[in-house]
């Protein structure tokens, strides 16, 4: 496209505007599929000017189209089954199995696109695959299904299936801020009765001293995956859910809480979100049922999915299924901006030489489902150096940001539409570089 059309326009001529990119590419859907109303412009087009007329007639709609094509099967692999070696469509082979998500296009009403899940659903098992899945909402229609290349080949030509990709995995990576032992530990107190109900979403919860005065309530989504918090990443973010930055209350003989806390599992023990579901179909399980069981209605989500596609003309349903949640039922959901090893991990030595340029590239985005609009996206900033006393005279160990800089592992905007992201940043700690160790 060589100056963006609006959506009405399109529109006009029985299309609907699906998806755009920055290189204005964009992704057009005709309900009626003959798209007699856009070749007839097209046509007039061509046809001379008529007399008293000084250009050619829709010359303003024509002239702004570069090039017309088709979606081709490849065009609807999505970024994780691409990184996986799948990236043409012949290279799903017969005997394959995998366990993936399809999505459809937001192509017309919730009728239709029911209609067209349950086709595809149809067309799964038909072949002797299984479907686990299926999540219906305002805007998302996603399947997971279990299935072979035979089965998935044929879906990559059908108009309204957007993508088919492997499911999200969590990134659920977490430092230890402090040594501390359990004995030299303060007191944790209970937080008041009145203090607000925090939903953590995230790995489980272990028990813990500081933590256990204040938590309501440990459920997941679904039930099987039990509440116990193998990857201890659950856990850490509910401490910082519920006292901040713990490093200067450590002083104190007493702690107090902020909030109270339930919270609910969606990663299970392996590392990965339950394969039986859909992302979508956790959350909206997760949020819906912490607000209607404890009246919850702030929710994080220190999740992210860092191979999504982050497309700035579309979100992905993770994202979309956050906001249409927030507005729907009036939460406040903090997600986190993700994180990225500095210059894309290439080379270490990149986290001083190109610091902080390297944070605006496009691979350096917010990552799903920190893009979205009705969430509260929060970046990183460095407490410090990062250099102790031990090494301020050390030439081999190099800081790379000072206080309150943008932390080198965070990510920046913008988010859907082009929107600012991330909508505040915190206390999220540095690295340093260490030449000996390359780390």
């Amino acid at each position: 496209m060589h100056g963006m059309l609006l959506e009405d326009e399109w529109e006009k001529v029985g299309l609907t505007l699906l998806a755009s990119d920055d290189d204005r590419t964009i992704v057009l859907f005709s309900s009626q599929g003959d798209l007699s109303a856009f070749l007839e412009r097209l046509e007039a087009y061509d046809n001379p000017i008529p007399v008293g007329q000084q250009g050619r007639r829709y010359e303003g709609f024509v002239s702004r189209i570069d090039e017309v094509g088709t979606l081709e099967p490849r065009d609807r692999l999505g970024t994780r089954i691409k990184e996986a070696g799948f990236t043409e469509a012949a290279d799903l082979e017969d005997e394959a199995v995998l366990t993936v998500d399809i999505e459809l296009w937001d192509f017309g009403t919730r009728f239709a696109r029911e209609r067209k899940a349950r086709e595809v659903e149809d067309f799964i098992s038909a072949q002797g695959d299984e479907v686990f899945d299926t999540y219906i909402g305002p805007s998302i229609t996603l399947i997971r299904a279990k299935a072979h290349g035979k089965t998935l080949r044929p879906l990559l030509s059908v108009p309204e299936v957007a993508f088919v990709d492997l499911p999200p995995e969590p990134d659920i990576q977490a430092a230890e801020l402090v040594e501390l032992q359990l004995e030299d530990a303060p007191t944790g107190l209970a937080p008041d009765e009145e203090a607000p109900i925090v939903g953590v979403l995230d790995s489980g919860i272990n028990d813990h001293p500081l933590l256990e005065a204040a938590i309501l309530g440990r459920v997941a989504f679904p039930a099987e995956l039990g509440t116990a918090d193998v990857w201890g990443h659950g856990t850490r973010v509910s401490g910082a859910a519920l006292y901040g930055d713990l490093r200067d209350l450590l002083r104190e003989d007493q702690i107090k809480p902020i909030a109270r806390l339930v919270s609910a599992k969606l990663v299970g023990d392996d590392g990965r979100f339950y394969e039986r579901r859909t992302l979508p179909t956790q959350m909206d399980q997760a949020i819906r049922g912490l607000w209607q069981d404890y009246g919850c209605r702030i929710f994080v989500v220190a999740l992210g999915d860092l191979r999504a596609r982050n497309e700035p003309g579309r979100v992905g349903p993770w994202a979309a299924t956050l906001d249409e949640l927030a507005r729907e039922l009036d939460v406040l959901i903090l997600v986190s901006a993700g994180n990225r090893p500095p210059g894309g991990g290439s080379l270490l030595e990149q986290a001083i030489t190109h610091y902080p340029k390297y944070l605006l590239e496009a691979a350096n985005r917010v990552c799903e489902p920190a893009g979205a609009i009705n969430v509260i996206t929060v970046g990183s900033l460095a407490n410090g150096t990062g250099v102790g006393a031990r090494h301020q005279q050390d030439a081999h160990v190099q800081p790379i940001t000072e206080r309150l800089e943008p932390s080198p592992f965070s990510r920046s905007g913008p988010g859907a539409a082009g929107i600012l992201k991330p909508d505040f940043v915190e206390i999220g700690g540095t690295m340093v570089f260490d030449a000996p160790s390359a780390n």
